[in-house]
């Protein structure tokens, strides 16, 4: 049995090491720097910032461990789009005019691609195991009667 909150945590950190990992690389092969520059380190917190928003406010992580997996690929697909989207639109009304929008729909067709791989892969991970996970922090939830 593995704790929930363990797995959250390791998916967490995996999320953002791909999600860094993946932009440095695409950084280096535009401008063979490892390490972005101006706009485009603007670029990576913009996104870091939509992108982990949007995966708490969808609560991704969770869905990866407890939901079916069409729910996921689901909840997937819409916390990517509107990160993308809010992506857009804060270039759109900044000073960021320069940033490459093929780079932009590159990277995050990547990343909807290595979460939808990382989805199925954990769902069948977990299914053919046998590994049980349990949540810790969970109090027993009452059931509601229906009354008049």
């Amino acid at each position: 049995m593995i704790s929930k909150s363990k797995l959250e945590k390791l998916l967490w950190s995996l999320d953002i090491l791909v999600f860094t990992s993946v932009f440095l690389l695409m950084n280096y092969n535009k401008f063979e720097l490892i390490f972005p520059k101006n706009n485009y380190l603007y670029l990576y917190f913009i996104f870091i910032l939509f992108w982990t928003g949007f995966s708490s406010y969808y609560d991704k992580i969770n869905a990866l461990i407890q939901k079916p997996i069409w729910l996921v690929f689901r909840i997937i697909f819409w916390s990517s789009l509107m990160s993308l989207l809010f992506v857009v639109i804060t270039i759109s009304f900044s000073d960021l005019w320069s940033i490459s929008r093929i780079f932009m729909v590159t990277f995050m067709t990547i990343m909807v691609l290595y979460e939808l791989t990382l989805a199925l892969l954990l769902k069948i991970f977990i299914k053919t195991s046998g590994i049980k996970v349990i949540n810790i922090e969970s109090k027993r939830e009452n059931i509601a009667q229906n009354k008049f």
